[in-house]
């Protein structure tokens, strides 16, 4: 396997030298700090409870009673009181710097003259975080730092010569950017970041007359495909849109 890259010249041929992304890169917290949490085993406790299992509030509610019964007769500690305690620490886990805004939308058309449809008169508020700060994050991350691509580049396979095509800055749209990029010399140094943006249909298995979301996630061509499929952080959850069920009228 060999490697054919694309990173811009100057006239002499000479490559110019692509910086580093901008962004610091975050403060690492100490091995023992779980904070918000008083410990790793609240911190676990949560999450198993939380994500993994998905257990009931009425279900935690009866785990927690139980196992503080045994904590407290051994002197120990309680972990949570109840399951409101839990869902408020967990609300007040930070997992990121990016801060979550929102702003308000409603139907401004025509409405017909009989039987208006209840969302034609609702109010929907509609959630997100800066793109900008999410990329920025995304390239101060030390999880990524090996498995960045700054340039494009060819990738053939050494028995048979053949154009291999695996991470998306390996691809022709990618090779053909940058180059329009060079001819700008004010871009030079610079680093090209191909931005992708997906959405899919996710229904909520509740009763509710609205069960149909559409997040919209975000993640740059830069990283490596097998980081993609493997890293969480490298695909970010920028927009949550939810879609009123109605009729065709």
């Amino acid at each position: 396997m060999y490697y054919s890259t694309g990173q811009p010249c100057d006239s002499s041929g000479n490559p110019y030298p692509v910086g580093q992304p901008s962004p610091e890169t975050p403060s690492e917290k100490q091995p023992n700090d779980w904070s918000p949490y008083s410990s790793c085993l609240e911190f676990k406790l949560a999450d198993f409870l939380f994500t993994c299992s998905q257990m009931s509030a009425a279900n935690i509610n009866k785990l927690l009673d139980l196992w503080n019964v045994m904590l407290l007769s051994a002197g120990s500690w309680l972990i949570f009181k109840d399951s409101t305690e839990m869902y408020k620490m967990i609300n007040h886990t930070i997992l990121s710097d990016e801060q979550w805004e929102n702003f308000c939308i409603s139907y401004t058309g025509e409405q017909p003259a009989d039987n208006v449809p209840s969302w034609m008169n609702t109010v929907y508020d509609i959630w997100f975080q800066d793109s900008y700060d999410i990329i920025c994050n995304m390239l101060s991350q030390p999880d990524f730092l090996g498995d960045m691509d700054y340039w494009p580049f060819q990738e053939y396979e050494s028995a048979t010569d053949k154009r291999q095509w695996e991470d998306f800055m390996s691809g022709d749209w990618v090779w053909t950017q940058v180059v329009i990029i060079s001819c700008d010399s004010t871009m030079h140094r610079s680093t090209f970041i191909p931005i992708i943006l997906s959405s899919d249909k996710m229904t909520v298995s509740v009763t509710t007359s609205q069960n149909d979301y559409y997040p919209l996630c975000l993640l740059i061509g830069n990283i490596s495909n097998k980081v993609c499929h493997a890293h969480c952080n490298s695909v970010a959850l920028i927009t949550f849109l939810a879609i009123p069920q109605s009729k065709c009228i």
